[in-house]
This record gives structure tokens, C-alpha cells and sequence, in this order.
């Protein structure tokens, strides 16, 4: 499609940052991380900049608005969710947290509408960043004074209703759920590639830099908690 095109394009001519590793050009785009907030998104944002192959969102797809702000309204005026926002090569945080001035504390367009991202980017390609879920949970709990869970157990998600999360049963359940929901959503919308990376283990470069050909010298532990 065109993105891909215009992507091959613009990397071909720019000087690589590592010569040795081909552009993987079969990857579809664009790259979306569909995974929890706390799961190294930060340091999948820098591991894409650090590559200077793509144009990366993280947070922020326009200037002072939250890409999940901007997707939340489109999805609810029936446009596509990255409806003007689509000049992104790879979306590294899509959720939007901490809102005000809103009728809603937050929104995961990757729990809420994964189905409508596909229809819009049927050949996207979809990292679901993982952790161990019980370290997940502390950071919760430590990550600014546990402001990102509060917000959590104001929203109303889908697996996780408003008021509920206090219990880390819950927030388990609610995490091990959305794993398995991407992974079965994959399975039966094979348009997709699905690259699961443990952000923690010791091989996580190299299952990033096997997936995309950007060194795994470029992946690191960012924003730790």
C-alpha cells in the first residue's frame, strides 16, 4: 500500500543507521503497539527513533492532543480512528490517560476498538508488548504514586468496569484477558503479523531486531518503574 511504498521510499534514501541489516520491506504498516501502558512502550518509542527509519508517535499525534483523544472522536463521528493522524509510521502508545475536560478519565482504542483499526489498516502490523503480570501490577501500584491505576478504576473499560481494580486479582484477570483477546483477534484476521516481545527477557533486541532489522543495540529499558 502506500504507506509502505512512500516508507521504502523515504528510508532508501536517507543514510542508514546500520548498513549491515537489510530494510525489512514486507513489514505491514502502520506498526501498533496493542499492548498494556507500563509494558515498555517508552522504550519501543526509542528503539524505532533510534533505528531514524520511521516516523514515530508515542502519546501525541498532533501537537497537544493525545492520540487516543483524536482516535476516541472519530471512532464516535464514524470516521476511521487514525482519521487525520495517519502520518505515522509506527504508533507506540495509543491510549490516553490523565484527561480533563472530558466525559471519560481515559481510553484504549486497542481494548475498545481493535476491530476498527483493522478495518482502517487491515495489513498493520501489531506488537504486543508483554511482562511478567505481577511485576505489571507494581508498577501500577509505584508508577506517579499509583495516579495511572486510580484513573484505571475510575475508567470504564472493557474487562475491567469502573470501580474495579483495587484488587490485583482483578487487574490480573483484566491483563491476561486483553493478552489472549489480541492473540485470538490475530488469529482469526491473518492480514495481521503479530510480533510479541517480553520486554524483560534477555532476547527481547533480538526477537525486535529479527521482526523489523534495526540493531538491537538500539533497545534499552526506558521510563523504568
Amino acid at each position: 500500500n502506500r504507506y509502505d511504498e512512500e516508507l521504502i521510499r523515504r528510508r532508501e534514501a536517507d543514510n542508514d543507521d546500520d548498513p549491515s541489516l537489510p530494510i525489512n520491506k514486507t513489514i505491514g504498516l502502520p506498526i501498533i503497539v496493542v499492548g498494556m501502558p507500563k509494558v515498555g512502550t517508552t522504550t519501543i518509542k526509542e528503539y524505532f527513533r533510534c533505528s531514524k527509519r520511521y516516523r514515530v508517535s508515542h502519546h501525541v499525534c498532533k501537537p497537544g492532543v493525545k492520540c487516543g483523544v483524536t482516535i476516541k472522536n472519530n471512532v464516535e463521528a464514524g470516521r476511521p480512528p487514525l482519521f487525520g493522524i495517519s502520518n505515522f509510521d509506527v504508533y507506540t502508545q495509543l491510549d490516553a490517560w490523565a484527561l480533563k475536560n472530558y466525559n471519560y478519565h481515559c481510553y484504549m482504542p486497542q481494548v475498545e476498538d481493535i476491530e476498527k483499526l483493522h478495518a482502517q489498516f487491515p495489513n498493520a502490523t501489531f506488537i504486543l508488548n508483554t511482562r511478567n503480570v505481577g511485576k505489571w501490577i507494581r508498577s501500577l501500584h509505584n508508577y506517579n504514586r499509583g495516579n495511572m491505576l486510580q484513573q484505571m478504576v475510575k475508567c470504564n473499560i472493557t474487562g475491567l468496569p469502573a470501580g474495579v481494580g483495587w484488587d490485583d486479582a482483578d487487574l490480573k484477570a483484566f491483563y491476561e484477558g486483553h493478552m489472549n483477546n489480541i492473540q485470538s483477534f490475530v488469529k482469526s484476521h491473518p492480514s495481521h503479523e503479530l510480533v510479541s516481545v517480553d520486554i524483560e527477557w534477555w532476547n527481547a533486541g533480538e526477537t525486535m531486531e529479527e521482526a523489523f532489522h534495526i540493531n538491537r543495540t538500539c533497545w534499552g529499558h526506558a521510563n523504568k518503574s
